[in-house]
């Protein structure tokens, strides 16, 4: 009998072992390094208060962020959003998001999508950056809040996302990627995912 549950406890700590996470996960390179150009998009564009800050959020992505080591600033304050946008490309680089964004179009699709990103990096400094949803308007029809899309070596973290329409962050087919502290408040509804990995 003694025997027995040795084998046992052997064979389960040696499967838990085995499922263990081993190597690197996240960004490759540090905040710091991609500090050492800050792409503000009250400088492309946008403006606090701004009706929607899309169109700024994208050409300060396209000016500034394209190439290496740079960072996306959102600045502490209140936007509207209403055209989404696709962060396509860019290597070594971070959104620093401070401020709190509320959807204001009932377009389908996605707010932000962040696709083919290499050592990337979505945060809040203050932990007050929030996307809004508002999906109490158009439940199961309207956007999703964050897809991080065929990314490598990327994080999300210390964000808020609220009362999406439907599912609120959603990786697809990404690597070496890692989502924490994260605050996510949603309907009890179905097709509201907090995170969908897909």
């Amino acid at each position: 009998m003694l025997n027995t549950r040795f084998l046992l406890a052997s064979l389960l700590t040696v499967s838990t072992a085995y499922a263990q996470l081993t190597g690197h996960v996240g960004p490759t390179s540090t905040t710091a390094a991609k500090r050492a150009k800050i792409c503000n998009v009250l400088d492309y564009g946008g403006t606090i208060g701004s009706s929607d800050i899309g169109p700024a959020i994208l050409n300060t992505f396209t000016s500034c962020v394209k190439g290496n080591y740079a960072t996306l600033y959102l600045p502490a304050g209140s936007y509207s959003m209403a055209t989404w946008v696709t962060l396509n490309g860019a290597s070594n680089w971070a959104f620093q998001m401070d401020g709190v964004i509320t959807r204001t179009s009932t377009t389908g699709g996605h707010m932000i999508i962040i696709q083919n990103a290499n050592d990337f990096e979505m945060y809040s400094s203050n932990s007050a950056g929030a996307i809004q949803g508002n999906g109490y308007q158009c439940r199961n029809a309207g956007p999703r809040l964050l897809r991080v899309v065929t990314s490598t070596n990327f994080s999300v973290h210390d964000l808020i996302f609220v009362d999406s329409p439907e599912f609120h962050v959603i990786v697809q087919a990404g690597s070496n990627g890692e989502l924490y502290n994260l605050a996510i408040r949603g309907t009890n509804l179905g097709g509201s995912d907090g995170i969908d990995i897909s």
